[in-house]
């Protein structure tokens, strides 16, 4: 079964759509980023994870310029599914294993925005 939800999840990235899935117990879930920009050269999502109603997600950026509104784009689908979204930015190309900045949402705070560097 995990082989599957890999593949799968390779398979819908791949295409233009982003999943994460993740199992407890029997049950899987699933969590769909529809409509965005996937397929860029400006930035592109390393790795997603979910945990206690918190979606995380690591991007490569080629301008941290645009980070709020790469951060929105990938935020707004998923506000009514998570209490929290931190979306993680690294320089694009670089071996800095500590991200750039972060933009984190919340319903009570909306987006803010920390600078690590």
């Amino acid at each position: 079964m995990g082989n599957l939800i890999v593949l799968v999840s390779f398979v819908l990235f791949a295409s233009g759509q982003s999943y994460c899935f993740w199992e407890r117990g029997s049950n899987a879930r699933s969590v769909v980023i529809e409509n965005t920009s996937l397929d860029n050269e400006k930035w592109r999502i390393v790795e997603m994870a979910t945990a206690h109603g918190i979606f995380t997600i690591e991007i490569e950026i080629a301008d941290r310029e645009n980070s709020q509104e790469v951060a929105r784009e990938l935020v707004v689908p998923l506000k009514d599914q998570y209490s929290e979204v931190l979306v993680y930015f690294y320089e694009m190309g670089s071996d800095e294993a500590l991200p750039v900045l972060r933009v984190r949402w919340t319903l009570e705070t909306g987006f803010t925005e920390m600078l690590y560097q």
